[in-house]
């Protein structure tokens, strides 16, 4: 970031004039922008330089007669483009100062044994080891080493309607689970690219969530009559919200500002807290404070707007350019996500779609379309964005609904959808697949029975309610041998 820093400060003319030069395609500028510079002749950056060397009035001029603050505005959106392109890219590293300022860095490298025991000390919160946030599926959490993982850029692809969204507002809640029950209490930054996030959603799962610790904090004295830790004064629905910072991106430069701009927003999330508690005085005990540090980074869904239509062609320009850049955007936005991952001890979780890919074969030397027994043409679902993407994330998992019969309970048949989460790509876990539900208070396990209450009644409701709760009962002490040993040593809610 210091080479970011040092181009605002000698300016903006300075700043464009001292990188080399670098054509518009590609720069992730907004469609419009680039169809106004390649409309009139512009293909690099120097070019457009040139032009306003004189004046903004010459560069309004060249641009088609444009008034001096819309020329402005593309100029600063160059600009910007450039910095952060210098900042995020290797593909300036030909440049001998790029050189020489990589080359300064390769006398920090850490033996394995230093990163196995290496603890940020930068941020307070921070702890050796694997830290993760635990999804309230206990199935899926075994799946994945305890949760999502903090240090790691996770993708969690699907189709519409099985249930990303859920997921992705279930983790920004269980974010700020206490310590003392296993969570992070931490904050999230959720970028909601498709509209999709619900408030109120995410309140009911923020309750649910409080009512599941309390019960969990009532069942453990009653079944152990041990102490059990108590839950700190902050920990409510509101407070849990208050921790989830959510910025509506509308279009590939809105993405790309807000995603460039984390590390700010990290420490000026981090700064604000410190100085609010700072005022608020002494007297209180570190239970009493609310979560500060931002643990988790949500982005629902990263290939949104990069799945758009292309801009048509330009004075004859393939699309072909458009797609190279998007690559090249995308690339340089998994590498940064990925860097802030690991520097900032944080999980960042970027959900992303489905495409089409057709399966191709061989005969002879001709490729081919592969073709099932009936002579029919195949093709399977994969996530979008492409192979690039795809080597870029850490752990890659793929959510699918689950076709198989739904299981019955004393011969009662259960309403519910099952989910698979399917974990495909992990440097230190097995690929596997757990089951899980979605219910009012969010993700949770297949053999969860949500609690209801309705009035009983000579017709036999209070049957149905008594053995329901046996049920969730019997469900009850059979996780919890299962679980013993974890919540002992991590003290955290049963799922």
């Amino acid at each position: 970031m210091t080479v970011s820093s040092a181009s605002h400060n000698n300016g903006t003319s300075n700043s464009v004039v001292s990188i080399p030069d670098i054509p518009l395609s590609h720069l992730p500028l907004r469609p419009s922008t680039l169809k106004l510079l390649m409309s009139r002749g512009f293909m690099t950056v120097r070019e457009v330089e040139t032009a306003k060397q004189s004046s903004l009035t010459n560069l309004a001029a060249e641009l088609g007669g444009i008034d001096i603050q819309q020329a402005a505005a593309v100029y600063r959106e160059i600009v910007q483009e450039c910095i952060l392109s210098l900042t995020n890219s290797s593909a300036v590293c030909d440049d001998d100062a790029s050189i020489l300022s990589y080359s300064t860095n390769l006398s920090a490298t850490k033996t394995a044994l230093e990163l196995v025991s290496s603890v940020d000390t930068s941020c307070p919160s921070s702890v050796p080891a694997m830290e993760s946030i635990i999804t309230f599926c206990h199935a899926v959490d075994r799946l994945l080493g305890g949760g999502v993982a903090v240090g790691e850029l996770t993708e969690i692809s699907g189709t519409p309607n099985v249930g990303k969204t859920q997921l992705a507002m279930q983790l920004a809640v269980n974010a700020s689970l206490p310590r003392q029950f296993g969570g992070l209490e931490g904050q999230c930054i959720y970028i909601d690219t498709e509209g999709s996030f619900s408030p109120q959603r995410c309140y009911d799962m923020a309750q649910s969530l409080v009512q599941h610790v309390q019960g969990t904090i009532r069942r453990r004295k009653r079944q152990t009559g041990a102490v059990v830790p108590s839950l700190p004064s902050w920990f409510n629905a509101e407070t849990i919200l208050e921790g989830i910072h959510v910025y509506r991106v509308h279009d590939e430069a809105a993405q790309t500002a807000v995603i460039s701009s984390l590390a700010s927003i990290l420490h000026d999330c981090n700064v604000d807290h410190e100085t609010l508690d700072t005022n608020e005085g002494l007297g209180e005990s570190l239970g009493d404070v609310s979560p500060k540090h931002i643990r988790l980074i949500l982005i629902d869904s990263i290939a949104f707007h990069y799945r758009a239509a292309p801009p048509p062609d330009v004075n004859g320009q393939s699309n072909k350019d458009y797609f190279i850049q998007r690559t090249r955007s995308l690339t340089r936005q998994a590498a940064f996500l990925a860097d802030m991952a690991t520097q900032h001890r944080l999980a960042v979780v970027a959900m992303n779609q489905m495409t089409t890919k057709a399966q191709f074969g061989s005969i002879g030397s001709t490729a081919s379309i592969r073709t099932n027994d009936s002579g029919a043409n195949t093709s399977r679902l994969v996530p979008a964005l492409g192979e690039s993407w795809a080597h870029a994330v850490t752990t890659r998992i793929i959510l699918s609904e689950d076709s198989r019969p739904q299981p019955s309970i004393d011969e009662q048949p259960v309403k519910q959808q099952r989910r698979i989460c399917q974990l495909v790509k992990s440097p230190r876990l097995a690929s596997g697949r757990a089951s899980f539900q979605i219910v009012r208070g969010g993700i949770r396990g297949i053999d969860y029975i949500p609690r209801t209450r309705r009035p009983s009644s000579a017709s036999g409701d209070g049957t149905d309610i008594s053995r329901e709760e046996n049920c969730r009962d019997r469900h009850e002490k059979e996780t919890d041998s299962s679980k013993r040993a974890r919540t002992m040593t991590t003290g955290g809610v049963d799922d």
